[in-house]
């Protein structure tokens, strides 16, 4: 998998160097416009995607045959997805959609390190 943080990370220098106030996206012409609207967008499906990735880790060590030893539960949470929503602000299905989309990554990511000879057991794997 791509580095995530790097993406990340260079989306978010992108949209920091559009000036944030009304009057300078008012003086923007429309491509200037739409290239905001571009930059933004990316940064977006970045943050989306590294939301996920960490909903994705929660998600592993809170699974359930860790019972009370998991993250959630010693949190004093029910599920994981009550976690993810309580951390994040989120509404119950968009925590849900978040630990799904997470946990499918990090199966990926396991699928293609041991693919490659690779140990699978690692803590972060979509970096």
């Amino acid at each position: 998998m791509e580095n995530l943080a790097l993406h990340f990370t260079e989306s978010a220098a992108d949209v920091a160097s559009v000036r944030v106030d009304h009057e300078a996206i008012r003086l923007l012409d429309d491509d200037g416009l739409f290239s905001a609207n571009e930059q933004i967008s990316v940064h977006r499906r970045h943050l989306d995607l590294y939301a996920a990735a960490v909903a994705g880790e929660l998600a592993r060590r809170s699974r359930r045959e860790l019972g009370f030893l998991g993250l959630a539960q010693r949190k004093g949470f029910t599920s994981t997805e009550a976690l993810v929503q309580s951390l994040s602000q989120v509404s119950r299905a968009e925590a849900n959609k978040l630990v799904r989309v997470g946990s499918l990554l990090a199966e990926v990511a396991a699928a293609e390190a041991e693919s490659n000879g690779e140990c699978t057991d690692v803590a972060v794997p979509w970096q």
